[in-house]
């Protein structure tokens, strides 16, 4: 795994299921947009490469087989040759013209598939393999924001969902064990890895978000706004 070499900036926003990471994304979008910053938003798993529809197929168990019948490797397995695509196709070409890229989701979230002491370093390990054999860069995020809420907030979100339209992962049993999944891993890599509060309403939590927001871009057209209220 490497550093981002390139012009484009690269920011990724992950948690558990139901923490808010595709409505932060979205918010962070429009006000990127709206600051002047060339910006691409994506979402992993990506449907549109190699592997995308039938993960999501797996997902929600359609087909004959699904991830439940699936070990830990074998299920992520299929994120890495889809997120090895994703990369190659998208994201790489887009930070090489300078474009920035905001992703629903990213690397970080192997943390789905993290049981036991050993899991995350392994199915790391075997990710970096994938790459290094397809010799497509592995780069990860200039910044990951992990929002964090606890499983019952996440499950209160998630039972607006109709149960026949979660998927594997959507399951109340296993977000306490993906919540702390992704502290360790937040701690674990604290150098671009950054805990978001994401317990509270939509716009309080985006309030924290803007904040790094413009640690990390220029946003030229909020600091004239803001410049032309101080006259």
């Amino acid at each position: 795994m490497q550093k981002n070499p390139y012009l484009g900036k690269f920011i990724a926003f992950d948690g558990i299921d139901g923490c808010g990471k595709t409505t932060q994304c979205d918010k962070a979008f429009r006000y990127m947009l709206a600051g002047g910053e060339k910006i691409l938003k994506v979402k992993e798993p990506n449907k549109e490469v190699l592997g995308g529809k039938l993960i999501y197929g797996l997902l929600f168990g359609r087909g004959p087989i699904g991830f439940s019948n699936m070990s830990s490797l074998q299920r992520q397995g299929h994120y890495f040759w889809n997120r090895l695509s994703h990369y190659a196709e998208v994201v790489i070409p887009a930070l090489k013209k300078g474009i920035n890229v905001l992703s629903d989701r990213c690397y970080a979230s192997i943390n789905l598939d993290v049981h036991q002491g050993g899991d995350l370093e392994r199915l790391l390990a075997i990710q970096e393999y994938f790459f290094e054999m397809e010799e497509v860069p592995l780069i990860r995020p200039d910044s990951i924001l992990i929002l964090d809420v606890r499983p019952e907030t996440a499950i209160q979100r998630l039972s607006q969902k109709d149960e026949r339209r979660r998927d594997f992962f959507e399951q109340p049993g296993k977000l306490l064990q993906t919540m702390i999944a992704y502290q360790e891993f937040a701690a674990k890599f604290s150098d671009f890895c950054q805990i978001v509060d994401a317990s509270e309403d939509p716009d309080n939590v985006f309030h924290s978000i803007r904040e790094l927001l413009h640690q990390n871009f220029e946003l030229k057209e909020w600091k004239n706004k803001k410049e032309e209220e101080n006259r």
